[in-house]
């Protein structure tokens, strides 16, 4: 398995998105990754597409980023949870943006967001040609009315 991280920086860390239908979003999950220990918290915005401010999560602290709770390994890479409810229309892009609270990046510690190159939840409807070019590790949960 390779992990390819989009570090947590000075660069705007987001994933672009658009549904083919209305989406009623209850929860994302986002491939975080956490390399030490970072102090502060993450949230992910949405934006849409002219990169207009909608909503955030709730903030999560970095410290809670853990394989097992209060286990110190220092490093831990998965899905983390985050409850952001609004309805994605059809056809329209929108943008799931990684964002820092209190957090300052260093080489030494940080989090950041893993590409989904190995190991894919979906196939990307294009071909990446190098691991970089690969979207950012997101799933989208929905309430379904039947």
């Amino acid at each position: 398995m390779k992990l390819l991280v989009n570090e947590l920086d000075t660069i705007i860390t987001q994933q672009d998105v658009t549904t083919s239908r209305k989406v009623l979003m209850t929860a994302i999950r986002a491939h975080l990754y956490r390399h030490n220990f970072p102090t502060g918290s993450v949230k992910i915005e949405l934006r849409d597409e002219n990169q207009r401010y909608i909503t955030e999560t709730e903030t999560l602290a970095i410290s809670a980023l853990d394989i097992v709770p209060a286990s110190g390994a220092n490093f831990f890479h998965g899905h983390v949870r985050f409850y952001i409810s609004h309805p994605l229309q059809a056809n329209k892009t929108y943008y799931f943006r990684l964002v820092g609270v209190g957090y300052t990046f260093s080489e030494a510690a940080y989090v950041g967001w893993c590409k989904d190159f190995d190991l894919r939840v979906y196939e990307p409807d294009y071909t990446p040609n190098v691991g970089y070019n690969s979207a950012l590790g997101l799933q989208i949960f929905e309430i379904v009315r039947r």
